[in-house]
């Protein structure tokens, strides 16, 4: 499993937030990159962090319970 911090704190910011454009203005990178490092924190972590609802990122189950030991 090959994670990185900034993958991390993206998904931090994620949850914190509510939406990626939030997240990375929090963080000061630009929303793609921000959704890229989401996306391949998913990747390999194996995990399906959110649903994506009618363009909104909804935390599932193990989203929430990951942000617990985050």
């Amino acid at each position: 499993m090959d994670i990185k911090v900034r993958q991390l704190e993206v998904f931090r910011a994620v949850m914190e937030t509510g939406s990626v454009t939030a997240a990375a203005a929090r963080l000061h990178c630009t929303q793609p990159a921000a959704s890229v490092a989401l996306s391949k924190f998913e990747q390999a972590s194996g995990l399906a962090l959110f649903d994506r609802v009618r363009g909104r990122f909804v935390p599932t189950a193990e989203g929430e319970a990951l942000y617990v030991e985050v």
